[in-house]
């Protein structure tokens, strides 16, 4: 389905120093928008963020505000794969709302030889909308969309770490969250508070680069928890046709996500002005089959319901650069 809408918006800002370390930005937005339907949205969303720069020990900074969008996405996997679309607002959904709250604390180390962050957030979702479908969904001649999504409110918080190694011949960052996503639907069938479709409790992230001459060593290493997904407890076939019966929404986890990627470089020349080499690179050396999506199989033993992974589980790839 095409759809095209209009959104025009406009923006007013105020910015203030005080005493040379008290930093205050104040900010309105108002928004007009014009669903693919007709239907005129528009409200105001104002935001406020302080900042304090305790010179050696650090900056303070902390915001509050609203923000609204008319546009969001929904789908199957949650991982950047075509099984996700984006919808407009107006006939499957109201433009989403989220009034937000964060604070976070920065400051360098050891001569800024490291820099270290921590932080915490909070968001109270509105108008929020899920697909609870799968994706035998899109094989069904009379498909109906609105029978698929969920709709209802959330909330969003966690904490934050990130230590970072700025100089040197090793560099490189390790960067950590601890989160929840929660939603709670208008559904009667849909009772209690249920964890999102991209949900992660753990994420961590780990960056490593060692320079040494005209060469480059680097690796990535990915580690995040499952995502949630909703199983069926049972499925037949009833006058032909298969009949399937979930379970409890976003009852059930993925394994979780992790990946580790190594990678060399050879430079031939680098300077302020250019550079070229060429690259060696090995995706996914731990040879994990992490898992995109579960889905109902059907073959020549019958039914099952299991994982979809992804399509290859080592990549390696080798590259000239040459910048200037």
């Amino acid at each position: 389905e095409i759809q095209n809408a209009l959104e025009t918006s406009v923006s007013l800002g105020y910015e203030r120093t005080f005493l040379n370390a008290l930093d205050v930005s104040a900010g309105l937005r108002g928004s007009l928008y014009l669903s693919p339907e007709s239907r005129l949205y528009h409200g105001l969303c104002p935001e406020l963020s302080v900042s304090y720069d305790m010179s050696r020990s650090g900056v303070l900074r902390a915001a509050y505000g609203w923000k609204k969008q008319h546009i969001f996405q929904t789908g199957l996997s949650n991982v950047g794969f075509p099984l996700e679309f984006w919808v407009l607002s107006g006939k499957y959904a109201d433009p989403q709302k989220c009034q937000y709250a964060e604070a976070s604390y920065e400051v360098d180390l050891f001569n800024d030889m490291l820099g270290l962050s921590v932080g915490a957030y909070w968001k109270k979702l509105y108008d929020q909308t899920e697909y609870k479908g799968d994706i035998l969904d899109l094989l069904m001649s009379e498909y109906d969309l609105h029978e698929k999504l969920l709709k209802g409110k959330g909330w969003n918080y966690g904490l934050t770490f990130m230590l970072h190694k700025q100089a040197g011949k090793f560099t490189g960052w390790m960067n950590y969250s601890l989160g929840r996503s929660l939603r709670k639907f208008d559904n009667p069938l849909y009772q209690g508070v249920f964890p999102s479709n991209h949900e992660r409790i753990h994420d961590l992230h780990l960056m490593g680069s060692y320079r040494i001459g005209h060469w480059n060593f680097s690796g990535t290493f990915v580690y995040a928890s499952g995502l949630p997904f909703t199983a069926p407890e049972y499925f037949h076939l009833a006058s032909g046709q298969l009949i399937i019966d979930y379970g409890e929404h976003n009852a059930f986890r993925m394994r979780p996500y992790m990946r580790l990627d190594l990678a060399v470089s050879y430079y031939f020349n680098r300077d302020s002005e250019r550079e070229n080499g060429i690259n060696l690179s090995v995706y996914n050396v731990l040879c994990r089959s992490n898992e995109l999506l579960y889905r109902l199989f059907v073959d020549d033993d019958g039914y099952r319901f299991g994982p979809v992974s992804m399509p290859f589980n080592l990549m390696p790839s080798i590259s000239y650069f040459h910048k200037f």
